[in-house]
């Protein structure tokens, strides 16, 4: 049987055009949870990815997901916000979306609000009063402009007074986007207009780097901004903007939304299938792939080199490298001080702070994961040391 006979499309619902475009086997299912034990890391839960196209109205989803291997609990540690570069990106989003969008006085519900400091940030700056649901949120239930769920909104909530309301890193996380928000939406009492902003990885962004250590388990959906643009209108949000940010790692979309005013009956899907796209996606991945080796091949033979940053990209990208790689990598640094001492899923490496480059003087090599971070990165390393900074 053909994918089409078997699966419809989490966003336009549609059965026929999918095309297999990338898979991964027995890859873990969480790169974002940190394990206290070896064993741990390397017994993780695992899964299968299968990306296909859509090209309908060009989403690109995991066929092989299932949610229910997801666990997000404590040991969910994705915070960004230890690096500056971070903290003034988040900075500058929240004031473009005082700015510009008007985001002043209103009552802010932030739809898996992970740590915190976005809702907190925005509520506070815009004179606003926040609410975050997050089943991995852990800190006070109470700030000053803002209260925190730890919990996933559900209509034991409902109806929940909503002015803005915000999926910051959700939507790729969700099996079923077009549900998930038609959902959510009904739970929310709304008088008159209310905006939506919705912030995801950019898939365009991705095929022109060739980073195939930005495609992981945790992430079912990957839109680009048409895509994007296809399931808010299918839903019945009018969108207002979608634009890049995070140097394009990241897309916005600002929508509104007023219940009186929806007419699904009058949605139609607009897209122009972009076979050259499919195509220059695999070119780009084997492309880098062999970039990536060159640049290990000219480390000294045998020598060991790490890895900076244990997040997402940095464990996708350790699972990805064949065993013998792997053993040349004693450690991954990672300025986040939760992670320390803790180990990466699949792979069982230890993520050890920068300052263990003082007793390693063997690890002169530094692989970068996110070119975002490396110009604050020296500022962490040991004076007086020469160190290969190569950011991929």
């Amino acid at each position: 049987m053909t994918h089409k006979e078997l699966i419809s499309c989490p966003s336009c619902l549609h059965k026929a055009n999918l095309e297999l475009l990338y898979q991964i086997r027995n890859t873990p299912v969480h790169q974002n949870v940190i394990y206290d034990a070896f064993d741990g890391a390397i017994n993780c839960r695992r899964g299968e990815l299968s990306l296909l196209y859509c090209h309908n109205c060009g989403i690109i989803f995991n066929s092989q997901f299932r949610s229910e291997l997801l666990e997000y609990g404590e040991q969910y540690n994705n915070k960004q916000s230890v690096s500056e570069y971070f903290k003034s990106y988040l900075q500058d989003s929240v004031e473009l979306l005082i700015q510009k969008y008007e985001i002043i006085n209103k009552i802010i519900v932030d739809v898996g609000c992970g740590n915190g400091e976005f809702l907190e940030l925005l509520s506070r700056k815009s004179h606003s009063k926040g609410i975050g649901f997050d089943p991995s949120y852990v800190g006070p239930s109470q700030t000053s402009n803002a209260h925190f769920i730890s919990d996933y909104l559900t209509e034991k909530y409902s109806p929940l007074r909503a002015d803005v309301l915000i999926f910051r890193h959700v939507l790729e996380h969700i099996d079923k986007p077009n549900q998930f928000l038609s959902t959510i939406l009904k739970y929310l009492h709304i008088d008159g207009d209310c905006k939506i902003i919705i912030e995801v990885p950019d898939f365009d962004w991705i095929v022109e780097q060739g980073s195939y250590w930005d495609i992981f388990y945790e992430h079912v959906n990957y839109f680009s901004k048409q895509s994007l643009r296809n399931l808010l209108e299918s839903i019945g949000l009018n969108v207002i903007d979608i634009f890049n940010q995070f140097n394009g790692q990241y897309m916005v979309a600002i929508a509104s939304y007023e219940p009186c005013n929806i007419s699904k009956n009058d949605v139609n899907i607009k897209f122009s299938t972009n076979c050259s796209m499919i195509e220059i996606f695999k070119r780009n991945i084997e492309k880098k792939n062999d970039e990536v080796g060159k640049i290990i091949n000219q480390f000294e033979a045998n020598s060991l080199f790490t890895i900076w940053g244990a997040a997402a990209k940095g464990v996708t990208f350790l699972n990805c490298l064949n065993s013998d790689i792997q053993k040349r990598i004693p450690f991954v640094i990672d300025i986040n001080e939760a992670k320390h001492g803790k180990y990466c899923a699949g792979v069982g490496v230890k993520i050890m702070p920068p300052a263990i480059l003082k007793q390693r003087m063997d690890v002169k090599n530094i692989i970068v994961m996110n070119p975002n971070y490396i110009q604050e990165i020296p500022v962490f390393l040991p004076k007086n040391n020469i160190f290969n900074l190569v950011s991929i």
